[in-house]
């Protein structure tokens, strides 16, 4: 099995590993361990600022074990193989002063897998030196200052990194590398009086490949920008809205995201525990969550607890189908596995989470949708959103919205534009769905009450619905 792409250590750990994990399981019934280390470096760079900081190489091993009725942890980040032996002896010995438990629940191990993944990228951060790093970035920001002489400021915010994992039980020897690299520029006006921000980004599991802007999109990030001077407040109230992708994602990610995290449906948290084979949406929608799509900031080859990447179906023709499941989720629930169990890090727990969550696709192109708006408006541009997965509320804040009358778009624009809600009735008033999928151009971090933050990403195509906006 190729693993050229392993630093030596990791390597090294990993072929230790299930001689250390069968001795553990001579006393506990299962066990495994996940194994992480990451590195990189983040630029914020202006014309008249620098900052660079590398990343300080983190990396660590957490075993868990499982003793017939519960989950205990032990994690380090001392990978020396002498002194993983001597504490995996000393976990050995502490096992048996525990009682043994009668097993309530099995651990399904999977079926016997050896595999090493590694994400494709055309060019390789490693291979770019700081200052030709730096010198894209100050490129970058000379040609938007150049396209409009109301932008006073360009800030570029660039990371990139490289992710190496390994995650091993008595039937899986799984490892990975994966590239990232993500960049957003942030472009800065003054116009009227007034001080506006607009932004442009991309991407995911890529190279320094990102940093290539297409002019058009670059272009329309400044005509946004110039839109903004122009907006008034919403007025509040019921509207036909017409919502591009990025707005699609972010009402998927909070609509049926963190509500159909299966570890929320064993503490009592999620509404959505009750509607599994019931009707939560229009006939028109299906949404997904994916982690194993190409390219996609989140996207993996297999969770953290050694569950290949694969697409799971949340909603399917408006019938809410299944949840996204961790490995304790699962086993208590008696539900399926899916490839959502995710920690931050090697330090903490690992939960029930996302990864890229989505909209499916529909027929009527977005001409169309708003062709049929007699009175209403089209949502361009989210920031941010936040949901209530017990009492199905929806928040979403939108950064640029504009008018349609009478089947046209018309230069009043509104900004900013809060769209609140009962989550199910904003499903099911959807009435039309677009052809085209697409993702939030950086994607970005996710946090689990405002913490185990993780790399996710949120799209889908054109939607048409109703909603309460102000």
């Amino acid at each position: 099995m190729e693993t050229n792409s392993l630093p030596a250590q990791l390597a090294e750990i990993k072929a230790e590993l299930p001689g250390m994990i069968a001795l553990l399981e001579q006393r506990m019934p299962y066990v495994s361990a996940l194994v992480t280390q990451e590195s990189g470096y983040s630029l914020r760079i202006d014309p008249n600022h620098e900052s660079i900081m590398e990343k300080s190489p983190r990396r660590g091993l957490v075993f868990s074990l499982f003793n017939g009725r519960y989950f205990q942890e032990w994690a380090t980040d001392r990978l020396e193989k002498d002194y993983l032996w001597q504490k995996v002896r000393e976990l050995r010995r502490r096992c048996e002063e525990y009682p043994r438990f009668e097993s309530r629940f099995c651990i399904e191990p999977g079926e016997r897998m050896e595999r090493h993944f590694e994400s494709v990228c055309q060019i390789d951060p490693d291979t770019i030196s700081l200052s030709d790093m730096v010198g894209a970035c100050l490129d970058l920001i000379e040609q938007v200052r150049a396209i409009d002489r109301h932008i006073v400021k360009v800030n570029v915010l660039y990371n990139d990194g490289k992710e190496h994992k390994i995650f091993v039980n008595r039937q899986r020897c799984l490892s990975s590398t994966q590239t990232i690299c993500t960049i957003l520029l942030v472009a800065i006006g003054s116009k009227h009086g007034t001080t506006q921000a607009n932004s442009i980004g991309s991407g995911g599991l890529q190279g320094f490949e990102a940093i290539k802007f297409n002019q058009v999109d670059i272009q329309e990030m400044v005509d946004d920008l110039n839109l903004l001077f122009e907006s008034k407040p919403l007025e509040p109230g019921l509207y036909d809205a017409v919502s591009m992708p990025e707005v699609s994602g972010i009402i998927a990610h909070e609509a049926f995201g963190h509500g159909v995290e299966t570890d929320m449906f064993v503490k009592g948290r999620a509404k959505a525990a009750d509607y599994l084979g019931k009707r939560v949406a229009s006939s028109l929608v299906d949404m997904y969550d994916d982690p194993s799509l190409t390219g996609q900031m989140g996207s993996y080859f297999f969770d953290d607890e050694g569950w290949l990447a694969a697409p799971t179906r949340i909603i399917e023709q408006g019938i809410l189908k299944q949840g996204l499941t961790d490995l304790r989720s699962a086993t208590v629930l008696d539900l399926p596995r899916t490839a959502n169990g995710r920690r931050e890090s090697f330090e903490r727990k690992v939960y029930a989470r996302m990864s890229n969550t989505f909209f499916g696709q529909g027929t009527t192109s977005v001409e169309e949708m708003i062709a049929g708006v007699d009175r209403g408006i089209l949502l361009k541009k989210s920031s941010s959103g936040m949901e209530d997965p017990k009492g199905w509320g929806i928040q979403v804040t939108v950064n640029l919205a504009r008018e349609i009358k009478a089947g046209k778009l018309t230069s009043k624009i509104f900004a900013p534009v809060t769209l609140t809600g009962y989550m199910p009735d904003l499903l099911n008033s959807i009435s039309q769905v677009g052809p085209r999928l697409g993702f939030m151009g950086v994607g970005g971090m996710c946090g689990k009450g405002h913490k185990e933050m993780v790399r996710i990403s949120a799209g889908g195509p054109h939607l048409r619905f109703q909603a309460r906006l102000g």
